[in-house]
């Protein structure tokens, strides 16, 4: 069967559409370095905790 105009349209804009969508991400700018170290700091304070064995009365 023969698609639809609208899905002809989708499949030949699409490819476009997600080449604009990386080069828009690559020319966002790097986020300040001051909010990674503040993040890092925060990883390293929140640690999980290590892995459990079963209930002992299991």
């Amino acid at each position: 069967g023969e698609a639809c105009d609208y899905c002809v349209l989708a499949a030949r804009l699409l490819p476009w559409l997600a080449l604009l969508v990386l080069c828009l991400l690559q020319a966002r700018p790097a986020p300040a370095p001051v909010h990674r170290q503040a993040r890092a700091t925060s990883t390293v304070r929140w640690a999980a905790l290590g892995a459990r064995g079963p209930p002992l009365h299991a």
